[in-house]
């Protein structure tokens, strides 16, 4: 009898173990990509812009803040009737990158490649709460650039939630790569959710009031945001799990040290790069 105690005993310790140990990897692995991929997604919206504006002749420094805002920095005057252009061109880019990173890899089904994968949903939820929400504010985004050119607010919400939409459903066909189980409870997958995706708010937080103070208000509406996602991505995902998992068709993955060390690190040295090498214009 006490045998047969023993050993459901030690079989609850193993299994609290392995749940533990699962959430720790995933949450880990999700922060390295979920960076990796905020920084290229970033890299490349910036990018747009810079080509929309060296396409009618516009020289510029590039600033990219992995921990904050970055900007296309215009050395000339920016002609007013290129700056729709030049102004859509930015999440246009971006949200091109994603979808097509997303298409050619999604085949594959491998963790690897989640750092990858990832830029899909970020650029989506990234382009999306942008034209959506940054229809309330004003100042010197994209959303209010384009609005002062006369694009309905009305219409950027609808492509921004819209675009939310689709960030939502394509990080959720995600989560088995993730190590994220169909069974998972609601309050494991919100830590995991919550601390991987809210990262980079933090960080900008923690950056600007040592270092940019005026970008605090970003980090705070960073980390507000991936907080709204997190809990609506959370609440989905439980209650429609099987709807994700048979359209899926993704196996969960058992994450290996070395995949999740590997992407913890690429971040960090992309994390250093920006702040070596992108940090101040030239003039």
């Amino acid at each position: 009898m006490n045998l047969l105690m023993n050993s459901e005993t030690d079989t609850k310790q193993i299994q609290g173990s392995a749940r533990e140990s699962t959430l720790y990897k995933s949450t880990l692995f999700l922060i390295g990509s979920a960076m990796i991929a905020a920084i290229l997604v970033t890299v490349v919206h910036e990018l747009g812009h810079a080509l929309a504006g060296s396409s009618v002749s516009l020289s510029f420094d590039l600033i990219l803040y992995p921990f904050g805002t970055s900007a296309v920095h215009w050395l000339s005057e920016v002609p007013l009737e290129s700056l729709l252009f030049i102004t859509a061109a930015g999440p246009a880019i971006e949200l091109l990158f994603g979808v097509v990173v997303f298409i050619l890899l999604w085949g594959f089904r491998n963790p690897r490649l989640v750092p990858l994968l990832i830029c899909g949903p970020i650029s989506f939820l990234h382009a999306g709460g942008n034209l959506s929400v940054g229809t309330l504010f004003e100042g010197g985004s994209d959303t209010a650039v384009m609005m002062s050119l006369g694009v309905p607010a009305i219409l950027l919400q609808v492509v921004g939630g819209l675009f939310v939409i689709l960030g939502i459903v394509s990080l959720i066909l995600l989560f088995p790569l993730l190590g994220i189980t169909p069974t998972v409870s609601f309050k494991k997958l919100f830590v995991i959710l919550f601390i991987g995706l809210t990262i980079q708010g933090l960080s900008t937080i923690v950056y600007s009031l040592a270092f940019a103070p005026w970008d605090l208000s970003n980090g705070i509406m960073n980390f507000i945001l991936w907080s709204v996602v997190t809990v609506i991505l959370t609440s989905v995902y439980v209650k429609k799990n099987q709807f994700f998992d048979r359209i899926s068709h993704t196996e969960v993955a058992v994450l290996d040290k070395p995949t999740i060390i590997s992407s913890l690190a690429i971040a960090l040295v992309l994390i250093i790069f920006e702040l070596l090498f992108f940090n101040w214009p030239s003039t």
